[in-house]
């Protein structure tokens, strides 16, 4: 019996290996590739390397490399945004 809640602990909760990490790993792949699917031109050109990812190469990559590039992309697109909102809001002198 502690051998079966030993396995089932390890696989539930390893963060590494475990089910739950599994689950986080693809989540955070589903929301790159939703990311990289949005318009090109929600970024600045200084923040369009951001798309320049392998998602091929994402399996191998850490979680906190993914979460980076996540927070990094939304960061840049919110910026984007707010300049754009800003610049709409400026009023010419007449």
């Amino acid at each position: 019996m502690d051998g079966q809640w030993l396995y089932r602990n390890v696989q539930v909760h390893d963060r590494a290996l475990g089910v739950l990490a599994a689950k986080r790993k693809e989540e955070l792949q589903k929301e790159m590739e939703t990311q990289l699917h949005l318009d090109r031109g929600d970024l600045e050109e200084k923040d369009q390397y951001l798309l320049e990812i392998n998602l091929e190469d994402v399996e191998t990559t850490s979680d906190e490399t993914q979460e980076y590039w996540l927070l990094a992309i939304s960061a840049a697109r919110e910026a984007r945004l707010l300049w754009g909102q800003e610049t709409n809001n400026t009023v010419e002198p007449t």
